[in-house]
């Protein structure tokens, strides 16, 4: 608001007088420049914030998670929150170089590390999703 405050007064100045003296612009330039500056360390600020508060190891994306796989649904499980997901809902199952990733849509998966995965768990996954896809 008072940025555009400052803009109607510079305005002002310059049809009531016609011209604009130095002073007067340098004075709107500079606080232009401070409104800029606070503007773009108040969004960074609420963005580390934002992160803090919804992205740590205790909020609801990362974190430990308990996973239980059935012949059903694959659910994980938190102190906040609770997630199922039927069989059905598996788009695909694809293996890297450190974790396997099952999506259940276009740009989500459940990310499993393959140094936590029991034995006989990845083969599975692998046959239980086939049996899905195929009938």
């Amino acid at each position: 608001m008072s940025f555009v405050m400052m803009i109607g007064y510079f305005f002002y100045r310059l049809i009531k007088e016609e011209t604009a003296n130095i002073d007067t612009i340098i004075v709107i330039i500079f606080s232009i420049l401070v409104l800029v500056v606070f503007y773009f360390v108040w969004e960074r600020y609420s963005y580390l914030k934002f992160l803090e508060n919804n992205v740590s190891n205790n909020g609801i994306i990362l974190g430990k998670w308990l996973v239980n796989v059935t012949n059903k649904t694959i659910t994980k499980t938190k102190a906040s929150c609770y997630i199922e997901y039927q069989w059905q809902c598996v788009k695909s199952i694809e293996k890297g170089k450190d974790c396997i990733y099952i999506f259940v849509d276009e740009m989500v998966a459940l990310v499993f590390p393959l140094s936590q995965i029991p034995n006989g768990l990845e083969s599975y996954l692998y046959q239980r999703f086939d049996e899905i896809k195929s009938g």
